[in-house]
This record gives C-alpha cells, sequence and structure tokens, in this order.
C-alpha cells in the first residue's frame, strides 16, 4: 500500500468518528422524549437495537440531526434542528441547505426568511436555547 493511499484511509476512519449523529425518541406508551448521541462509526459497526433502548419497539424516531462542527459560547454542540439565540435576543434554527450543501441559520426578519452561513465568530456569540423537538414554540413571535 502506497503512502497516500493509507493516509487516505485514516483520514476517511477519522472523518467517521467526527461524525455525530443525534437522534431524539418519543417513548410511545408516555410520551417522554429520550435523546442519544451516537458517532457514525458505532451505528456502522452494531445495529441501533443492541446501542441503547431507545432502538426499541416501545419508541419511535422524532429527528435524527447531525452534529454541525460547531459549539455555541458554552461549548455545547450544535445540531440541525437546534434553535440558537444572539446576543440580540434574535433566534435561528440551524437546518441544512442542500442549494448551499451547508447549515444555515434560518430566521425571520420583516415576515421574509434569511439564512445565514455559520462560522465560529458567529456561533462563540450565540447559545443553544433548544431544538423544535422538545419545545416547538422556541421561534413563535421570534
Amino acid at each position: 500500500m502506497t503512502d497516500k493511499v493509507c493516509l487516505t484511509n485514516i483520514i476517511e476512519k477519522r472523518a467517521v468518528w467526527k461524525q455525530k449523529i443525534r437522534y431524539i425518541m418519543k417513548h410511545k406508551p408516555t410520551g417522554n422524549i429520550h435523546v442519544v448521541h451516537y458517532f457514525l462509526a458505532q451505528i456502522e459497526r452494531k445495529p441501533l437495537k443492541d446501542l441503547s433502548i431507545v432502538f426499541s419497539n416501545e419508541h419511535e424516531l422524532v429527528s435524527s440531526d447531525q452534529y454541525i462542527g460547531l459549539n455555541d459560547k458554552n461549548d455545547e454542540e450544535i445540531y440541525g434542528g437546534d434553535v440558537i439565540e444572539d446576543p440580540n435576543g434574535i433566534r435561528a434554527r440551524i437546518v441544512y441547505h442542500p442549494e448551499y450543501a451547508a447549515f444555515l441559520a434560518c430566521y425571520v426578519l420583516n415576515g421574509n426568511f434569511k439564512f445565514e452561513y455559520l462560522d465560529k465568530l458567529i456561533i462563540s456569540r450565540c447559545k443553544i436555547i433548544g431544538n423544535i423537538y422538545e419545545n416547538s414554540g422556541l421561534l413563535e413571535n421570534a
């Protein structure tokens, strides 16, 4: 194996380990919400039912969201579907926009939807206030 092929394999393996998924599950009998996080490599190695009890028939999938690779000002991981708030109180939902092939902040300004690219400087000033699956009212009156 050449050094280039070996390096490519190492980079691909590291990329798989860094891809993190958040599963939001609802317990059918009680309606309680459960949140679990797994790296893509963990999911590929075992059946989901063997990873956690929340993948049983008593639970239903509400959402599966990807970690976007950035943390908020409190060093909390940000996932698609999260709602963040900037220092001015403006709230935005984190969404994946396929046209831009990127995660963006989506918010409403003067009745129009706006999309903004995310970067470490912007996110370092924002905080996660929740996600739309556990608290659907986060974006009301925002």
